[in-house]
């Protein structure tokens, strides 16, 4: 049986139980069918296979993600990203870029901040994004717990001083007129989304999520990323996944958490309980390219954002005032049928 890859002059890490490294291997139908010396690995050569001189470089095994949220990854990916922005400007700037190549009206998207990277130690605000961005709806995602929208994007999703807080969110307002900042944290990111969700037919959400997958699962083997564990995934993404594995597009392996309670702020939760113990789906279906995992609930937010529950004051002296995204008197409701109906 030929080799469909066979790597030589090399050093592979096989990560066996010595942890030793050999110079040679041969793959075949994505299976390691020689592992050792560069004679037993060319022994399985033959017409079609590739064979790569690794030239003595070294090669590892495909690197494991555990935590990681690919549809994010490829928002920011594809739209405004901003992990290396060091002051409010630059945001300013790469919203600007953008918008020059958007059209009229059309929605820009991305994210990767937290106040701490900028020399001025604050969240940007729709007053920021309104300087480049006047008649083009924005959304940035913060790292965690919030977005920063323009005021545009407030026009569209109907908020405005007189909006009440989500039960699970908070709009920040000025102090002094009362006014929306822009900053939507937690559930209140949800009155944004469900508007850019509703502006796409179903087809072509479903279509701009693999679209999304695409070009992040192409930039994640880039680096060697080869199987992702993602958290918290909701069904409509749950379709792209399955519909990419058929269609033979997902170079990656995906073991999805689907999201459950607390996790899904519009989601009803006995209809949530429902679809997790009454459809016979237990974690483990699947293959080895795509399966379901655990079910992801959260409970309460994260520190940087100040949606953390906490028994101590944060280091200001302040609390959280966002409301805990489940009723944890619930709990051993949620638990014992999903472990009953053999999810972890």
């Amino acid at each position: 049986m030929s080799a469909d890859l066979i790597l030589t002059n090399g050093k592979v890490a096989t990560v066996n139980a010595k942890d030793e490294f050999v110079k040679a291997v041969a793959i075949k139908d994505g299976r390691f069918v020689a592992v050792g010396a560069e004679a037993e690995a060319m022994a399985r050569a033959g017409a079609a296979t590739k064979t790569i001189d690794l030239d003595g470089r070294t090669a590892i095994p495909g690197i494991v993600d555990s935590h990681n949220h690919i549809i994010n990854a490829g928002s920011l990916l594809d739209g405004v990203m901003l992990f290396d922005a060091r002051t409010i400007d630059d945001v300013r700037q790469a919203v600007a870029k953008r918008v020059a190549a958007s059209r009229p009206g059309e929605w820009i998207e991305g994210g990767g901040w937290i106040e701490s990277q900028f020399t001025e130690f604050r969240s940007p605000t729709r007053q920021d994004l309104d300087q480049v961005a006047p008649d083009n709806p924005v959304i940035l995602d913060r790292l965690f717990g919030a977005s920063v929208v323009n005021s545009k994007a407030l026009e569209l999703a109907g908020i405005d001083r007189n909006t009440p807080d989500p039960r699970r969110g908070t709009i920040e307002r000025d102090p002094r007129t009362g006014e929306p900042t822009g900053l939507l944290r937690d559930g209140a990111q949800v009155l944004v989304d469900k508007i850019i969700a509703a502006a796409q037919p179903p087809a072509d959400r479903l279509a701009h999520i693999k679209h999304l997958i695409d070009i992040t699962c192409q930039e994640y083997v880039k680096w060697g990323i080869t199987s992702i564990l993602e958290p918290g995934v909701p069904p409509l993404a749950m379709r792209a996944y399955q519909q990419m594995r058929d269609e033979g597009r997902l170079p990656i392996r995906l073991d999805m958490m689907p999201a459950w309670h607390g996790l899904q702020p519009t989601a009803d939760p006995d209809q949530l309980h429902a679809a997790a113990t009454t459809l016979g789906a237990r974690t483990g279906l699947g293959d080895e390219w795509l399966r379901l995992s655990a079910l992801k609930m959260a409970i309460d937010g994260g520190l940087a954002s100040k949606t953390a529950l906490l028994n101590q004051p944060y280091s200001d002296g302040s609390h959280s005032t966002i409301p805990l995204r489940l009723d944890i008197s619930r709990l051993a409701e949620y638990f014992t049928p999903g472990i009953s109906h053999g999810w972890s």
